[in-house]
């Protein structure tokens, strides 16, 4: 079986609910993205985010969008004809780490969930500052998605605190191995200001997510999409991964074999379990997750 591609598991309209129209407005104003007339996706996947920033952005903006796989693009572009934007946007297939623009080209770089995905991630923030015009605004969405594994939810309350050690322990190892092996950082929130400010970025701003994922029984249409959603993560394996890729991930985060097995079987009997909450309209949380919003400016022409 082909395995799947992870924007194969993640990209679907809900991504349109993670953050609130009211919200985005309130911070677009803040930011004064209003005054922006060229804006640049990078990542873009199927257009969620640039679709709905540049509804945001001046009425005589335009917006490029950017992906490295081609059926996205594609879909990016269907997807702002049936939005009425088609003639503001063009989607392109590219490379993050080789965008094919000239120097100074955008007054809006900008992306989500596209950075904690890349092996070096300085280089593509070197390459959005690039073709950020001098001054430019630079808004990357990015979460710290390791603290979102220890909440409290209805079925951690019914782990042992020794199952939960060594859930945290599975899930620390897993996380550390992915940035060892170059598949990027979860939680790669906590070292981005400082990344940029290295890179010459500066005014920089930092608004935390307000929207929760709550879920709370009796669920609602749009809930029971995302549980079906999460469910089917669980279904293909750990973290979206098989076990044979979650103990390579492991071991290359310095995770002890020996503890592997253990910790594994504990966390495929959460999943049973979760599906089971779910199926029987048990399971709830209150889901505050960790996604910020990062702003600032580009280096002023020297």
């Amino acid at each position: 079986m082909t395995k799947k591609r992870h924007s194969e598991s993640v990209l679907s309209d809900l991504r349109d609910e993670w953050w609130s129209i009211d919200y985005l407005e309130l911070i677009a104003e803040r930011l004064e993205l209003a005054s922006c007339t060229a804006a640049l996706d990078v990542g873009c996947g199927q257009g969620h985010w640039g679709q709905r920033l540049l509804t945001m952005l001046s009425r005589e903006a335009t917006l490029v969008g950017v992906d490295q796989e081609s059926d996205w693009v594609a879909h990016a572009s269907e997807r702002a004809e049936t939005l009425g934007l088609a003639s503001r946007c063009d989607f392109q297939t590219a490379s993050a780490e080789t965008l094919p623009f000239d120097d100074n080209r955008f007054d809006l770089v900008t992306c989500q969930t596209l950075v904690m995905h890349v092996a070096s991630p300085e280089v593509v923030l070197r390459e959005m500052l690039r073709v950020l015009k001098p001054g430019g605004r630079l808004l990357l969405a990015e979460p710290s998605n390791l603290p979102n594994q220890f909440s409290t939810d209805s079925l951690n309350r019914a782990l042992s605190p020794e199952d939960l050690t060594e859930m945290a322990y599975l899930f620390i190892c897993c996380s550390r191995g992915r940035a060892n092996l170059g598949r990027g950082d979860d939680s790669i929130a906590d070292v981005l200001p400082q990344m940029m400010r290295t890179l010459g970025a500066n005014d920089i701003r930092i608004f935390q997510n307000e929207r929760t994922s709550a879920v709370v029984p009796p669920y609602s249409e749009a809930v029971r999409g995302q549980l079906e959603e999460e469910i089917g993560h669980e279904k293909r394996g750990f973290w979206l991964w098989d076990r044979a890729d979650a103990l390579a991930l492991y071991t290359a985060g310095g995770g002890a074999v020996d503890r592997f097995e253990v910790a594994y079987e504990i966390f495929l009997g959460r999943s049973k379990a979760f599906e089971e909450q779910v199926e029987a309209g048990t399971y709830s949380r209150v889901g505050g997750g960790h996604h910020y919003l990062f702003a600032a400016r580009g280096p002023e022409a020297g």
